[in-house]
């Protein structure tokens, strides 16, 4: 049986009469590297407090190792043996390593301490944990190279017998080749049997690491994404893929918003490169309709302020962007209601957009003797139902699908494409996703909820109040 270090129960806590926690439920157990999605600062600075501090919760308890350490009108104000590591290192330039460590400035101790058992002590402790730097006790922080700095800050908590280190944001901090080098320590460490929870605000930092990854969003742990889960969706990058960011700077872009500004949207910067998948994560939902309404070049979107450019195209001079065959497509939140004709047959829903496409009916038969070879062997006899209304979700949802598949756009942009689905639903959709991506088309989800994020993206664009505030 695992041993828990650290459980969350149902805990609400408020400051300055805004409520920060709510109903926030976690486990963290011995040994693991727990990871946290948040893009809320208040929020972060709220949890790092009530599990270092103790500080009183409104609501809920906490336990740490066992014990109750905080509960609704009952908090012990005893700090927690929790070190809270933020993005920057919080160490005294003008002290050595040891001291550092060791001593707290100012404080007799600093009298009593033998420095030379200090430096032995610390680099048998490097020694030990394998740490691959050749770092001096008697060196001063200073000298150090900011990676350097970093591990030295996570040696000072693990030393002193530290139960849970919480790390933030490091990914702010270190470059992406240190980042994976430090990440590879913290899972050594955690092989050891030492206990971290890593929060920062991209599912795409947090799943290099974590073995299990909880999505916070407003206050509350929306989904827990287990160790099964990360195996079977998530792909743990190597250095390389981590530059893959910087490497897009200089591809060029199939889609790029520059300062974009149209009602609810304000000031508005992204790109998307061929074959890309990004989810554009929308934190305040208000933005969404507003975007897809201005790629579909309805009639007031004209007016917007801005660039927007489409394969290195001013979008505005794209005539029809919201016809089939000028390589932008859209499936929308509920597909099979909003993007099916009932009164059609599925021959005349699966072509309809290829025919608008091609522009002329007349070679409709040409057209369908074409499609039927190439899906026979997928849809079989679904391909000759005269009414769709008797078929299942599952069966629509592949007839939307597969429309888009035959216009073979550049783009897709899916509306909130798992909003109210089951889980067999759900897996339907990642696959036709999957499917959809495996053929080189860009895929943009626009999502307005943290717990809908699923098999990771190549990158997250988070948007609150209209405009992008992390990519």
């Amino acid at each position: 049986m695992k041993e828990e270090v650290l459980g969350m129960e149902h805990v609400t806590y408020a400051e300055d009469g805004q409520l920060l926690l709510e109903q926030f439920h976690m486990r963290i157990f011995r040994g693991e590297i727990m990871g946290m999605v948040c893009d809320d600062n208040r929020g972060k600075e709220a949890l790092t407090k009530i599990l270092q501090l103790n500080r009183p919760v409104q609501y809920g308890r906490i336990y740490f190792h066992g014990n109750l350490v905080n509960a609704g009108g009952y908090g012990l104000c005893k700090p927690n043996r929790i070190a809270v590591i933020r993005q920057k290192p919080s160490l005294i330039e003008n002290m050595t390593v040891e001291e550092n460590i060791f001593v707290i400035k100012g404080s007799y101790r600093k009298i009593l301490v033998n420095r030379s058992k200090l430096g032995r002590q610390f680099e048998r402790f490097a020694k030990e944990k394998s740490l691959g730097l050749d770092l001096k006790g008697q060196k001063l922080v200073c000298e150090l190279s900011s990676y350097e700095k970093a591990v030295v800050e996570l040696c000072k908590a693990l030393i002193i017998g530290t139960r849970l280190v919480v790390i933030c944001d490091m990914a702010n901090y270190l470059g992406p080749l240190d980042l994976m080098t430090y990440f590879n320590l913290l899972g050594r460490f955690a092989r050891q049997g030492y206990t971290f929870l890593y929060i920062c605000d991209t599912f795409d930092e947090a799943k290099q690491v974590c073995g299990r990854i909880a999505l916070m969003d407003n206050g509350r742990i929306r989904k827990i994404i287990g160790n099964a889960g990360l195996q079977e969706r998530l792909c743990f990058r190597n250095p390389l893929m981590i530059q893959s960011k910087r490497d897009r700077i200089h591809k060029e872009a199939l889609l790029e918003f520059r300062n974009v500004s149209w009602k609810d949207i304000r000031n508005m910067s992204f790109c998307v490169c061929p074959g890309e998948w990004v989810t554009l994560l929308d934190m305040s939902n208000t933005v969404l309709e507003n975007l897809v309404s201005l790629m579909n070049m309805e009639a007031e979107a004209s007016v917007y302020s801005g660039e927007i450019f489409f394969q290195g195209k001013e979008f505005r001079e794209w005539k029809n962007i919201g016809i089939p065959g000028c390589g932008v497509s859209f499936v929308s939140e509920n597909p099979t209601k909003t993007m099916l004709f009932q009164e059609m047959s599925y021959m005349d829903n699966l072509c309809f957009d290829m025919e608008q496409k091609m522009g002329a009916w007349t070679i409709k038969t040409r057209i369908r003797k074409s499609v039927r070879r190439e899906y026979d062997c997928i849809l079989g006899d679904e391909m000759d139902e005269a009414d769709i209304t008797s078929l299942d979700r599952i069966q629509l949802y592949r007839l939307v699908y597969y429309r888009i598949h035959l216009c073979n756009p550049k783009i897709v942009f899916c509306i909130r494409p798992l909003a109210e689905e089951d889980i067999y639903m759900k897996k339907e959709v990642k696959k036709l996703l999957g499917e959809l991506h495996g053929k080189g088309i860009a895929i943009v989800e626009l999502l307005s909820n943290i717990s809908d994020l699923h098999t990771p993206p190549d990158r997250t664009i988070i948007v609150r109040n209209g405009t992008v505030t992390k990519q």
